[in-house]
């Protein structure tokens, strides 16, 4: 694991020297002298209609809905014990017993995962009529 974050460290390092080598090219060269800027992506915000953004909200419900018909159907071919963790050798190192909130515990974080996002959502786009959290 320490070989990766070495390899991203030394790899940081050469993107950061080529960058400061090009900087330093465009300064004494002029390259941006006198040019004119062109967006290539539009960075402004836009005012997308609510309606529009309940489509992700319908299809995560959805999946989460089916994903709970899965579990509830499934469930008594769960293992007695499921695992959740392995060592580097491939052998459980930490297991659970099959209960209810195990099994729908994964769903369980997609709702509330889903509920925060929707919330965020209807604040950004009621934006100023409720304080959304804000003191």
């Amino acid at each position: 694991m320490a070989s990766v974050f070495l390899l991203i460290g030394i790899f940081l390092g050469y993107f950061l020297k080529a960058r400061k080598l090009i900087k330093g090219l465009k300064e004494r060269e002029n390259w941006t002298l006198k040019k004119k800027q062109v967006t290539i992506v539009e960075t402004k915000k836009e005012d997308v209609p609510f309606v529009s953004t309940t489509l992700p909200f319908i299809m995560g419900g959805l999946i989460l809905l089916g994903n709970v018909i899965y579990v509830k159907l499934k469930y008594s071919q769960f293992p007695d014990d499921i695992s959740y963790h392995w060592n580097i050798q491939g052998l459980v190192t930490g297991s659970i017993a099959k209960t209810p909130l195990s099994i729908f515990l994964l769903p369980g974080i997609q709702l509330f995962i889903l509920i925060i996002m929707f919330f965020l959502s209807v604040c950004k786009a009621i934006k100023g009529s409720i304080r959304c959290g804000r003191s």
